[in-house]
């Protein structure tokens, strides 16, 4: 009787132990909120720019995880919400000097990348250096590696 008392806790111990050892890639892991963004700054007044900067944004993302949204400056008082974006996303605007510049997005990621960004140049027809450039960017990354064996 002692004995098969002690087999089966023996056995119930042993089956929770490999029953607690499960595969880590199937584990449930917890996203990583990824409401970021790359600043606010003023495109430069030290250029002449009466044609403005042409300002490229741009959201990208690759693996497991979410934008529910995309803020950026187009120029106006009132920052641009877009919601539920499809990556990849971009939008062109133009800006003046002294105009608030930047991208921001809100999400999760589970086991990927997203990046947003944002890069300006001085139009042609503005004159001036045509070297003068705006530029931010920001990631948001959360990656698992998974463990193989070769038996």
């Amino acid at each position: 009787m002692v004995s098969r008392s002690f087999a089966r806790t023996f056995l119930t111990v042993v089956g929770v132990a490999l029953a607690s050892c499960g595969d880590p890639a199937s584990e449930q892991v917890s996203p990583l909120d990824c409401t970021t963004d790359t600043g606010v700054s003023q495109i430069p007044t030290l250029v002449l720019a009466p044609a403005g900067y042409s300002v490229k944004y741009e959201v990208t993302g690759s693996g497991a995880g979410t934008i529910t949204k995309i803020i950026y400056r187009d120029g106006t008082s009132t920052p641009v919400v877009v919601e539920n974006p499809v990556l990849p996303w971009t939008e062109t605007v133009t800006l003046y000097p002294e105009m608030d510049v930047g991208i921001g997005m809100e999400g999760s990621v589970s086991n990927g990348r997203f990046e947003l960004k944002y890069n300006g140049t001085l139009n042609a027809s503005s004159g001036g250096s045509s070297g003068a450039q705006v530029s931010g960017s920001k990631v948001c990354e959360q990656q698992f590696r998974t463990s193989t064996s070769v038996n």
